[in-house]
Parts: structure tokens; C-alpha cells; sequence
């Protein structure tokens, strides 16, 4: 991500709160992991959009609409 955008900031906020909420009710150490995959299963596919849309100018999205769409949600999720 580029550093002038506040992109990484940002992500960074949403990347605690993920784990904030994974890990909120966690008492086993042994479920770390696991949890730790949610999180990269979660958060993957929204990081990957910033990160594309990042190094994009505004107005030239349809540049990396191709791109975009290997990391686009489901329909109706």
C-alpha cells in the first residue's frame, strides 16, 4: 500500500478489531491458530482490494477491475 493514502492505517484498525472480536472469547491456548486462520480467511480477500485499489489513480479503477475481481466478495454476502 502506498503511504500517503492512509490505507494502512486503516487496515491496521480493521485488522484489530477482527482480532479483537476472534479473540474475545478465546480461553485455550491451543485455539490460537485456528483463530489466526479465520483471520487471514477474513481478512485476505479485503486487504487484497485496498492494496490493488492503492496503487490506482482516481478514475482509472476500470484499470484494475480484472484484478479486483479475483478478491470480490460473493454475491449477496
Amino acid at each position: 500500500m502506498l503511504p500517503f493514502g492512509g490505507q494502512g492505517s486503516n487496515m491496521a484498525m480493521e485488522d484489530a478489531a477482527a482480532l479483537g472480536h476472534l479473540f474475545r472469547s478465546i480461553h485455550d491456548p491451543a485455539a490460537v491458530e485456528k483463530r489466526l486462520k479465520l483471520l487471514e480467511l477474513v481478512r485476505k480477500d479485503r486487504t487484497s482490494r485496498v492494496q490493488i485499489l492503492s496503487k490506482v489513480r482516481v478514475g482509472r479503477e476500470k484499470d484494475v477491475e480484472q484484478e479486483l475481481q479475483k478478491y470480490a466478495d460473493p454475491p449477496g454476502s
